[in-house]
């Protein structure tokens, strides 16, 4: 039953991965996106769960996967937080 699971959670997070990684490419061709849609992909948990789905496609550990997408918005937070000082 666990591996079950866990094969639909990876194939999930594979299609969420491909998806973000198609809509990069895309605008960077010059496509444009839908309004609504920009707006989903900008959302946090949407950002979230796009990061955490290519941290995962790229190494294939979902712990690793957690890790780097921490670092990320941890970085991303100090960064911030030192261009307001």
């Amino acid at each position: 039953m666990y591996n079950n699971i866990l094969f639909y959670i990876n194939f999930i997070l594979k299609i969420l991965s491909s998806y973000a990684i198609l809509v990069c490419l895309a605008k960077d061709l010059g496509y444009n996106i839908g309004k609504k849609q920009d707006e989903i992909i900008k959302m946090l948990p949407s950002r979230i769960f796009l990061l955490y789905g290519g941290a995962f496609m790229i190494n294939e550990n979902h712990i690793v996967a957690v890790i780097i997408v921490g670092l990320y918005f941890g970085l991303k937070y100090l960064n911030e937080k030192f261009k307001k000082n």
